[in-house]
C-alpha cells in the first residue's frame, strides 16, 4: 500500500481487496467472489483474453458461409414433378407431382398409385 502512489488509500485499498477476491483460492480452486456472488467479475485482464463465446460465432459464421456457397435454395410449386420416398413395400422411390403446400415445407403428393 505504501508502495503505490495515485489515488487516495481508499482506493487503493478497494483495488487490492478487489484483485484478491477475483483471484482463484488454493484449497477451492474458485474465486471468493464468484462463490458469494455466483458469477465471475471482470478485470482489465479479462478484456485481453479471448472470449469463447467470441470464437464460436466465427466458426459458426465460416460453416455457414462454406455451406450457403456450394447450396442453391430449394423452391417447389404445385404441379412440379418430385420423387417421394416409399417407406412401404415395393421401389425405394416413386413419381410424384406436388398437388398442394400444406406448409413452409410439407406438401401434398399425389403419387401413380
Amino acid at each position: 500500500m505504501k508502495k503505490t502512489t495515485k489515488g487516495t488509500i481508499q482506493e487503493n485499498l478497494q483495488k487490492y481487496l478487489f484483485h484478491q477476491r477475483i483471484t482463484p483460492h488454493s484449497t477451492t480452486g474458485v474465486p471468493p467472489a464468484e462463490l458469494l456472488m455466483n458469477r465471475k467479475l471482470k478485470s482489465r485482464l479479462d478484456l485481453i483474453v479471448p472470449s469463447v463465446q467470441n470464437d464460436v460465432k466465427k466458426k459458426q459464421f465460416k460453416q455457414k458461409w462454406y455451406h450457403d456457397k456450394s447450396s442453391r435454395p430449394r423452391e417447389f410449386s404445385v404441379g412440379d414433378p418430385v420423387l417421394v420416398k416409399n417407406y412401404a413395400q415395393g421401389n425405394k422411390w416413386l413419381n410424384g407431382v406436388i398437388a398442394e403446400q400444406t406448409g413452409p415445407v410439407s406438401f401434398n403428393v399425389y403419387v401413380n398409385n
